[in-house]
């Protein structure tokens, strides 16, 4: 038999864990990163695949200083992530391998970046290393060596599109390259909301003059 009193405490026990159920979901999972290879179980491409809204990526100890190369395609993100190696001793270095962009950010992305380093990208359209169309925040972040290709394809290292808002803090974008005819070897933003702090370019390049950053509106 149940009295009133257990009813009551209860019914404050299934509020609390329905509670605490939406705290967790609305705070996202953590979920671990255990090796670099370009897919499969582990690897980064396969646990962004599976991230649900407002999850958090890290990645093992073990992987301090490592190269992650992507070898089929950029990593495309269409949801809320934070990737995060700021734990790790070295920063995590994600190489397009000279053949591919890096990351590409749909309009529905909403992603923060520590401690990464993108790089050797390399797209036939505007956005070597980086195409954002979302929001993306890059916190201690190292943009270098990515470049576009062809003609008038701008932002060899990041390319923010008209839907695009791009944060960076403390980051450092270098020797990014625009192909023929493009602007902004570091940054093109195209009609999008840009906001640099306590950030370093250097040696980006373009075919036109705006070597390091064009912005069609001001930044």
């Amino acid at each position: 038999m149940i009295n009133f009193s257990s009813k009551l405490s209860l019914g404050w026990l299934w509020i609390l864990t329905i509670g605490l159920c939406l705290i967790q979901t609305a705070s996202g999972a953590t979920l671990v990163v255990t090796n670099t290879a370009n897919s499969g179980v582990g690897s980064l491409r396969t646990t962004l695949q599976s991230a649900s809204p407002n999850d958090t990526i890290v990645f093992s100890p073990g992987l301090s200083g490592a190269t992650i190369i992507l070898t089929s395609g950029s990593l495309t993100i269409n949801t809320s992530v934070t990737i995060d190696a700021s734990d790790l001793t070295l920063p995590i270095r994600i190489s397009g391998n000279n053949n591919n962009r890096v990351l590409d950010i749909g309009t529905s992305g909403n992603v923060t970046l520590r401690s990464l380093v993108i790089a050797d990208g390399t797209a036939n359209t505007p956005g070597g290393g980086i195409r954002n169309a979302g929001r993306l925040v890059l916190e201690e972040v190292t943009v270098t060596n990515n470049r576009t290709t062809g003609d008038f394809n701008h932002g060899g290292g990041i390319y923010n599109a008209g839907t695009g808002n791009l944060t960076i803090n403390r980051s450092t974008i270098s020797n990014n390259t625009a192909s023929a005819n493009g602007n902004g070897g570091g940054l093109k933003n195209d009609f999008g909301t840009v906001q640099i702090t306590n950030s370093t370019f250097s040696g980006n390049r373009a075919g036109q003059p705006f070597n390091v950053v064009h912005s069609i509106i001001p930044v």
